[in-house]
């Protein structure tokens, strides 16, 4: 199924417009620049019904417009709240991630498989005015609700309205077309643009292996510089995919998909789970991010079919590997290689550190980067 969007007529929505500074500052300032830009067809792909569906860069701001009226009128939330994203990567997420930042507040992002202890202290030092959840992570919390704070209001990405139970993302965003019409998103969008940049713009919260949660804090100016000095680079070209994998939201990925959002040409195509080797091949993206593990089979291939590094055969997975590393090469040259990343690929980056080896072997045939460090404001707190 083609994924060109053919999804116009939605300028009218966007007057009237701030000043558009010569340079943006700030991450809501590089969306808006982008979105007013319109110069892809599609700022968002993602599968659903039927195959992939297109987001074009007006309706994803409209949607993060709806989403931000929502919390503002209904639950009052200011610059300076903080607002709790616990999930796995999709859509949702992101209009979530993109609402929270465009009204000031800071968008906290705890990452959905921390053991339930640590989640249940991630919300709980966190104190937001809202929680986004995946019905996942509603489940393992009502087995502790009696600990959870029972004045946080839940917005659930996945679950059918009950009554007295979490409010559906769907429901947020019909009540918010309603809040948002005439003043008000001129209103909304002036406050969006106007957010300081030394303003916290959001935060991540990660477990450790040592039983500790911390939590890396980023301003907009802070989180601007690493998408422009790190990500954007190099230059995309107009309509270039850039396939951005899950499950796991870090805060590389958060980068990454700011920095494709926001230079106003890429395509930001979020990964489904499973089947990340058919869509790369499909879509023949020009950039990948994605976990490090995928990294690596997509590299190294496959096991082979006689059953090298089958299950109970640890010898012949020993040898495969040890295989791999005195070669260097693995199953497949720099064509192969090429060809197993889509074809097109020409920068890649991990959502986590990858190995030496991983990385010398991705450099053969494309960019690697950026090298990442979690600088910022960190806040180690122990585990329960």
């Amino acid at each position: 199924m083609s994924w060109q969007s053919t999804d116009r007529g939605f300028g009218g929505w966007l007057h009237p417009e701030p000043p558009v500074a010569p340079v943006p500052g700030t991450l809501n300032q590089l969306f808006r620049m982008a979105s007013l830009a319109e110069a892809r067809p599609a700022a968002l792909l993602r599968v659903g019904a039927g195959g992939w569906r297109p987001l074009s860069d007006a309706r994803l701001a409209r949607r993060v417009e709806w989403l931000a009226h929502y919390l503002s009128a209904v639950f009052e939330v200011r610059p300076g709240d903080q607002v709790a994203i616990a999930s796995d990567l999709r859509q949702e997420w992101l209009l979530a991630d993109l609402a929270i930042m465009s009204l000031g507040a800071t968008s906290v992002a705890i990452e959905p498989d921390l053991p339930a202890a640590m989640l249940l202290h991630s919300i709980q030092a966190t104190e937001p005015r809202i929680l986004f959840a995946s019905g996942d992570v509603l489940g393992r919390l009502r087995m502790i609700r009696s600990h959870v704070p029972p004045l946080i209001p839940v917005i659930a990405f996945d679950s059918p309205h009950r009554w007295g139970g979490p409010i559906p993302l769907a429901a947020a965003l019909d009540a918010g077309s309603v809040h948002g019409v005439g003043r008000r998103s001129g209103e909304l969008r002036k406050s969006a643009w106007n957010v300081a940049p030394e303003a916290a713009a959001c935060c991540h919260y990660a477990g450790y292996q040592d039983g500790h949660v911390e939590c890396v804090e980023l301003t907009h100016a802070e989180a601007f510089a690493r998408v422009v000095g790190g990500w954007i680079r190099p230059l995309s070209r107009a309509g270039e995919r850039v396939y951005v994998a899950g499950p796991r939201v870090t805060l590389r990925t958060r980068l990454a998909m700011y920095a494709a959002l926001g230079d106003g040409y890429s395509v930001l195509v979020l990964g489904t789970p499973g089947h990340e080797r058919e869509e790369i091949r499909e879509l023949r993206p020009g950039k990948i991010i994605a976990p490090p593990a995928l990294l690596e089979g997509l590299v190294w291939g496959p096991p082979a079919s006689h059953g090298e590094g089958r299950i109970g055969d640890l010898g012949a997975l020993v040898r495969a590997t040890l295989r791999r590393v005195m070669t260097g090469r693995g199953r497949a040259d720099q064509h192969g290689l090429r060809k197993a990343l889509g074809g097109r690929i020409r920068w890649v980056a991990s959502t986590e550190i990858m190995e030496p080896e991983l990385s010398a072997r991705l450099s053969s045939i494309a960019v690697v980067g950026p090298s990442f460090a979690a600088s910022g404001t960190a806040r180690r707190m122990p585990g329960d």
